[in-house]
Formats: C-alpha cells, structure tokens, sequence
C-alpha cells in the first residue's frame, strides 16, 4: 500500500486522525499501526493473540 492508501485506511478506522499528521510517518510505521487498529477490532480472549515486535522495549523509562 503507499502511504495515502495507508493513511486512508487508518482514518477509515481512526476518524480522529488527521491526514497531516499520519503523512509526517513513513510507510513502516503507518503499516504497523494500520496492523494495531485492524487487532484491535477483533474480540477480545483466549484466541486473542499479539506479539510484540522484537524491536521495541517490553519496558520503558523515561
């Protein structure tokens, strides 16, 4: 998907965010969160399953 494509799907789930704002990420980070909300819309429990990504901390300090 290009960014506007992604951008149009996340509003489409996400109609609070404005299309300037998704457009100052790239396509990685667009896809991913694209890929949250679309899990996020499924129920909730035992088969409910989602990994973290390896690249980002299980805890953060700041």
């Amino acid at each position: 998907m290009t960014k506007d494509q992604l951008a149009a799907a996340i509003m489409t789930i996400n109609p609070s965010a404005a299309v300037e704002f998704l457009m100052s990420f790239d396509v990685l980070d667009l896809r991913r969160y694209l890929e949250h909300l679309e899990l996020t819309r499924e129920p909730r429990g035992r088969t409910s399953v989602w990994l973290r990504r390896g690249d980002t901390p299980a805890v953060a300090v700041g």
